[in-house]
């Protein structure tokens, strides 16, 4: 299995943690921002994982706005803001995870993942100190609730992502990107806003 699809939810995340980081002023998206913008989606497999997690997802967001370093109000909005290295690498340890778990859709539970693998960064950290651990996150992601991802590192291997949207007006669309920051970087929420 080579391909990983990104769920509309993952895109509206993303879409979400853009708008974060414009609202908060700050001049590129990080891993805190995936993380708003994961919280900011009613219905998503992230969302489901910590309310059984009993996480209180709004003093997670708080948490967050308040270690958030300052915004520079005076600069301008952006709405195509780019991604720090730490949310590229989150991106990227999202498909590994997926794939790992032997997933061929990529959710926000995979991002949310992905965040509490870093070493380091204000998604991890204010995961962790809510309770989240990745071991958690990988028993509900995982079919059986036993499999865990090897510990071991996986071998390199090139990492193509396809995404297919079907638009409102039934009508599909592939892209097929080199990289799953290509896809999400990428891909233009306007043409599926449902």
């Amino acid at each position: 299995m080579n391909d990983v699809s990104f769920t509309r939810t993952v895109r509206r995340a993303v879409q979400a943690s853009r708008e974060e980081a414009s609202r908060l002023f700050h001049p590129a998206v990080d891993t805190h921002h995936i993380l708003l913008g994961i919280l900011r989606q009613d219905e998503c497999d992230a969302r489901v994982i910590l309310d059984r997690l009993a996480i209180d997802c709004g003093a997670l967001r708080r948490v967050l706005e308040e270690r958030a370093p300052p915004g520079n109000p005076g600069a301008s909005r952006l709405s195509d803001l780019p991604y720090t290295a730490g949310a590229q690498q989150a991106i990227e340890r999202a498909v590994v995870a997926c794939r790992e778990l032997e997933h061929t859709l990529l959710g926000t539970g995979h991002l949310v993942l992905a965040l509490l693998r870093a070493e380091r960064g204000m998604a991890a950290e204010s995961l962790r100190e809510a309770g989240v651990t990745a071991e958690a996150i990988v028993e509900y992601l995982s079919p059986t609730g036993s499999r865990e991802p090897s510990s071991e590192p996986s071998p390199r291997r090139p990492v193509t992502v396809t995404v297919t949207v079907e638009h409102r007006d039934g009508t599909m669309s592939t892209e097929t990107f080199p990289s799953a920051f290509a896809a999400m970087h990428l891909f233009d929420l306007s043409r599926d806003t449902a």
